[in-house]
């Protein structure tokens, strides 16, 4: 009961400490509204996982973690020799992969703060989500002004997003980390913060959290920012733009970054990671059924099997599943997400304006080139439908913004 009390008091003093931050009093009124919207759906998550599922990787984590908060307790050197060496033989884990492990050792970390209750590190993790996304509306508030609810939309009122970024889950940690960079990033992009060592320590910080539990995240995420940073940099002098022209630069830096990154280490060859990705699609295809997963024509480690497929990827990336492959009532809300992402598709293509400034161009260039590709992967490696709906929202969210900017009905809407 003790632990259960100072649990709750730390998180309400934290939340409050946030709350405190909100300088719009509009914003202001939002908030406690919002954040019990996140606590509330980490713990139907875990009802979920729990009443329907029987199980899964949410439990897995929590059981995990705590034998390793029994080891620390029992054997402190041997829990801190297992955070920095990983050694299987100081504690066997359902995980082998690093990644799950990594996070597994995070969970324990809440494991011992909170005496092993699954509830209160669920509430840990969904307010790591909502500082992560609380903070990326604070930061970008001065900026967009008045259409601050196209910011609201696509973090707080996507069903999927609010569900599978809530809760004991690493897409919870993923989605805080990349909410907390592009909230230190964006306004010293546009000039509202000045450059801080202190800022860019932070965002490297939240950085390499990313990579350790979602790599691909946080590697193409680099790639973006970087790729966004050279292009103003070097076309900074100029003061009128032409869209196409920033479009191929940036898509030169980028490819010239991926290349760059590829060399560094066998990993990450072209082959190699061919190879990787339809190992993970073969292993979903194994264990899926054969309704619930994207069927490409002879996925292989070519290069040109790749092309082949990519239309087929970019669309189910996208917008699958679509309204006549719902096999579960769990369906029908990603469906409808679906639908309205189609609907601001099509919109955005045939009615939106170019951006009118070179840094909004640049800006929308990036969150394309993040989303299009990390939704191409992501059909490719975990065609499972239910798979795909999880892990989308790294970059769901921010699709949507974009569109939704770009929109002129939705813009027309005022907070």
């Amino acid at each position: 009961m003790i632990a259960y009390l100072l649990n709750i008091a730390i998180l309400a003093g934290l939340s409050g400490w946030l709350y405190t931050g909100v300088r719009q009093e509009k914003l202001a009124r939002l908030y406690w509204p919002l954040w019990s919207l996140k606590i509330l759906a980490g713990i139907s998550l875990g009802l979920l996982y729990r009443h329907y599922y029987a199980g899964g990787d949410t439990f897995t984590f929590f059981n995990a973690g705590k034998e390793l908060a029994v080891l620390a307790l029992n054997d402190p050197a041997r829990y801190v020799q297992f955070w920095w060496t990983s050694d299987p033989a100081i504690i066997t884990l359902p995980y082998t992969w690093k990644p799950n492990v990594f996070f597994v050792k995070v969970v324990s970390l809440f494991n011992l703060l909170t005496a092993n209750n699954y509830w209160l590190v669920s509430a840990y993790f969904s307010f790591a989500s909502f500082t992560g996304a609380w903070s990326l509306v604070r930061a970008l508030a001065p900026t967009v002004r008045r259409n601050i609810h196209i910011v609201l939309v696509g973090l707080f009122c996507l069903p999927s997003v609010v569900f599978w970024s809530s809760g004991l889950m690493k897409e919870s940690l993923a989605l805080g980390c990349i909410c907390g960079i592009l909230a230190i990033v964006l306004p010293m992009y546009y000039g509202n913060k000045g450059f801080s060592v202190l800022r860019l320590l932070g965002a490297l910080s939240l950085l390499f959290l990313l990579w350790q539990v979602k790599y691909y995240y946080a590697g193409l995420l680099f790639v973006t920012l970087f790729a966004m940073v050279v292009t103003r940099y070097i076309n900074r002098k100029n003061l009128s733009y032409n869209f196409f022209y920033l479009a191929i630069f940036f898509i030169v830096v980028s490819s010239m970054m991926l290349f760059a990154i590829s060399r560094l280490h066998l990993n990450f060859y072209l082959s190699r990671i061919l190879q990787v990705i339809v190992d993970n699609h073969d292993a979903f295809v194994a264990h899926s059924k054969p309704d619930r997963v994207i069927r490409f024509h002879e996925l292989s480690p070519h290069v040109f099997s790749f092309v082949e497929n990519l239309p087929l990827a970019l669309v189910s990336g996208l917008f699958r599943p679509f309204v006549w492959e719902v096999r579960s009532i769990l369906f029908v809300v990603p469906v409808l997400e679906n639908l309205f992402l189609a609907v601001i598709t099509v919109v955005a293509v045939f009615w939106s304006k170019l951006p009118s400034s070179k840094k909004d161009a640049i800006l929308v260039l990036g969150v394309l080139m993040y989303s299009l590709v990390m939704a191409v992967l992501l059909a490719f490696s975990t065609p499972n439908f239910g798979t795909l709906i999880r892990y989308k929202i790294g970059f769901l969210p921010f699709l949507v913004m974009i569109l939704m900017f770009g929109n002129p009905w939705l813009r027309r809407a005022r907070y």
